[in-house]
């Protein structure tokens, strides 16, 4: 799973190479990406969902959040589980 934080464009920015990272370890690793702090932006993550999702074929979601108020977390959790138990 990536994090990155909708208030702060850097973190957006380097999600390539964080993915770069993840397969240069495991190259079949499915990729979860959670666009945190979805409850501070007025745009949401919208403009960026698209855009992530080509990043790789590996990327399976990518999805808004909110470690405040806990919007998506524990749902991108479990798309990770169960798509990680389905391929066990």
């Amino acid at each position: 799973m990536i994090v990155a934080d909708l208030t702060r464009d850097e973190t957006i920015d380097n999600i390539k190479n964080h993915i770069e990272n993840c397969l240069s370890v495991s190259k079949n690793a499915p990729i979860v990406i959670a666009l945190n702090k979805c409850d501070l932006v007025e745009d949401g993550a919208e403009p960026h969902i698209e855009k992530l999702k080509q990043l790789s074929p590996l990327v399976i979601e990518v999805a808004s959040t909110s470690a405040k108020t806990a919007h998506n977390v524990e749902n991108l959790f479990l798309h990770l589980d169960r798509f990680v138990t389905k391929k066990s």
